[in-house]
């Protein structure tokens, strides 16, 4: 897939990516050179034309596909809980930061019930594992800043 962006030209916003466009001048050209080659930014199904690259007001890079791991997300910290009762893992939320993903843990840890189990992965290998405390409003007042 080629490199999408989004562009602003005038007033009219478009998903757009580059290509060499060929295009007929004028009556009054040359004979030896009848066509012109530019890059513009093109878009929709038929290529339309929305500005010559260069004359874009704004332009902001859209993600890349990222293909997902075996557990299908695309992070690699994960936080799974699962209850007492059960072995049905259900996954509830994901980082790319382990600093963030540790934090978000302790917090989801804390407000929790007792009979879950909260469980903090690194693609297949778990990291942490512990029973939920319930005890948000206690941990929250007294934890360090």
């Amino acid at each position: 897939m080629d490199d999408l962006r989004l562009v602003n030209f005038g007033s009219e916003w478009a998903v757009c990516r580059i290509k060499v466009v060929e295009e007929e001048r004028g009556e009054y050209v040359l004979p030896d050179d009848p066509i012109e080659t530019y890059e513009a930014w093109v878009f929709g199904k038929d290529n339309k034309v929305l500005c010559r690259v260069g004359q874009e007001e704004k332009t902001y890079p859209l993600p890349s596909w990222e293909p997902t791991n075996f557990f299908r997300d695309r992070f690699p910290f994960a936080i799974d809980t699962r209850s007492d009762s059960t072995d049905y893992v259900e996954k509830v939320g994901g980082c790319t930061n382990a600093v963030a993903a540790i934090a978000a843990f302790d917090v989801y840890l804390h407000s929790e019930g007792p009979r879950t189990i909260v469980r903090l992965r690194h693609g297949a290998r778990i990291i942490r594992e512990e029973r939920a405390k319930g005890d948000f409003h206690e941990w929250f007042a007294n934890r360090k800043r």
